[in-house]
């Protein structure tokens, strides 16, 4: 299991370097430190992250480490295939806080990761998610 486990760390950080690379060449990144926050469907693709080379590995080391949390089954209550976006957003906003450069070894990518390692262990109900405040939500109607 320990095995496993290091495998999905070691792919994780993987996946961090080539989505990096790749979002920086869409100028999607560096971002500025007021609005750390990048979302999938607006600042980038999901092609972007499902397209990387290390993507397929890390969500099969994802659903082989932790066999119980990913059943694969279409019905689960968490797919493994969530988690690989959630890991770029959560360190790109990590790295932009911390002012470190968006590179898979800086110490608060390893943060990230190290955090990321601890959450699929938990029991969850509910898929892995980010959660940020949203500025500049425009509303119809009268919130009065």
């Amino acid at each position: 299991m320990a095995k496993r486990r290091r495998e999905v760390h070691r792919l994780a950080v993987k996946l961090l370097d080539e989505a990096f690379h790749r979002i920086t060449e869409e100028r999607v990144l560096p971002q500025s430190p007021y609005e750390p926050w990048i979302s999938m469907g607006r600042e980038f693709f999901g092609e972007h992250i499902h397209a990387l080379r290390s993507y397929s590995r890390f969500v099969a080391s994802l659903e082989a480490a932790f066999p119980n949390r990913f059943t694969g089954d279409i019905r689960a209550s968490d797919l493994a295939e969530l988690y690989p976006s959630a890991l770029v957003t959560n360190a790109v906003a990590r790295l932009t806080r911390a002012r470190q450069p968006c590179e898979a070894r800086q110490p608060a990518a390893l943060e990230v990761v190290s955090a990321f390692m601890r959450s699929p262990s938990r029991r969850r109900t509910r898929p892995l998610s980010a959660e940020r405040p949203v500025s500049q939500m425009i509303c119809d109607g009268n919130l009065g």
